[in-house]
């Protein structure tokens, strides 16, 4: 039987569901159902904030609507992802399963390798983005090079990195299942 290649799609599905293994047809239907409830409330949710836009800038207030926007959009995102989360979780759609020692040893391996590069990602984001936002608020205009080169500020973000990936590890070997 060949082994065939997922296709981008599946593959982000996959990979912003949290869903490990074949996407099968049960578990396709369930990512469904949860992306069409999370159409539903985007689609209300950007009317409505469209409609309090318009209004905040004829009103001459198009500082703060854009502020709000922001805020706004930061907070349904956020409840978006920890919604698809707690559904994906409830539904037990990323779960693991392992049949044999050999196979447990394999999972743990590529769940090693997988925190790895999510810890590599996590550090340059968040480094990014904190050098982003530190040189931009800064008057000196040499903040940039301080910022990326600043010992301390990239080995608290090396200790928070080292955080998240213990984090993440151990979340992920809780979501093998052991056939025995």
């Amino acid at each position: 039987m060949k082994n065939e290649r997922e296709s981008l799609y599946v593959r982000y599905l996959k990979y912003f569901y949290g869903i490990n293994g074949p996407l099968d047809e049960y578990r396709e239907n369930e990512i469904n159902k949860i992306g069409n409830h999370l159409f539903l409330v985007l689609f209300n949710y950007n009317v409505v904030s469209t409609l309090l836009i318009i209004i905040f800038a004829f009103n001459g207030n198009s500082f703060n609507a854009l502020m709000w926007l922001i805020i706004a959009n930061a907070v349904v995102i956020m409840i978006i992802v920890f919604y698809a989360s707690f559904k994906v979780q409830s539904l037990r759609l990323d779960r693991i399963d392992v049949d044999s020692n050999n196979d447990y040893a394999i999972t743990l391996k590529h769940l090693r390798r997988k925190t790895l590069r999510l810890a590599l990602l996590f550090f340059v984001v968040e480094r990014g983005f904190s050098t982003i936002f530190e040189t931009v608020t800064s008057d000196y205009h040499g903040a940039l090079w301080q910022n990326v080169t600043s010992i301390y500020d990239n080995s608290v973000a090396l200790v928070i990195t080292i955080g998240f990936a213990v984090g993440t590890y151990r979340g992920l070997k809780r979501k093998i299942d052991r056939e025995k």
